[in-house]
């Protein structure tokens, strides 16, 4: 098995990487009705690849969080078949943080507070019982109307 090269391409990604990832997700069927995968191409932030396949893809959308009043970093992620259990979604989630850390304190005006996540994959049982994710540094704060979990990690110059 290849070991995975992790490349942050947060408002950077070349051409071959957007089509890279819209057929990923087309293959794997990954995106709600609705989404197109040109649109998500636009938030990728770190893509990983073994030899010249991509395995696994990150992306983020700025977005405001109205239950906790701040803009965050919504942190998507997904990885093939086969490599699920292998940390990738650990490391695209810390590297996409600390992208958006970076970009967020060069760019103040944005008043990016940190990253979230909406936790939804089955896989992701276990892990739901830990009120922190320590790769990530991700915690619990609450729930959707749905019942998915909430999960962020703040910046070190977040204010609220």
């Amino acid at each position: 098995m290849a070991t995975a090269t992790f490349t942050t391409v947060w408002q950077s990604a070349d051409e071959t990487t957007r089509l890279q990832a819209v057929e990923f997700w087309r293959e794997l069927n990954l995106l709600p009705k609705g989404e197109t995968p040109e649109r998500r191409a636009a938030e990728l932030s770190v893509v990983a690849h073994e030899d010249d396949v991509l395995v696994a893809v990150a992306t983020a959308h700025l977005a405001e969080l109205p239950r906790l009043r701040v803009r965050l970093g919504m942190f998507r992620c997904a990885v093939a078949p086969g490599r699920r259990r292998e940390g990738y979604a650990a490391e695209l989630a810390w590297r996409t943080r600390d992208a958006l850390e970076a970009w967020s304190a060069a760019h103040r005006e944005q008043k990016l507070m940190g990253m979230g996540c909406l936790v939804q994959g089955a896989e992701l049982s276990a892990k739901k019982a830990q009120p922190k994710w320590p790769i990530s540094g991700m915690y619990l704060v609450g729930y959707t109307d749905q019942g998915d979990q909430i999960r962020v990690v703040w910046f070190k110059h977040a204010r609220v």
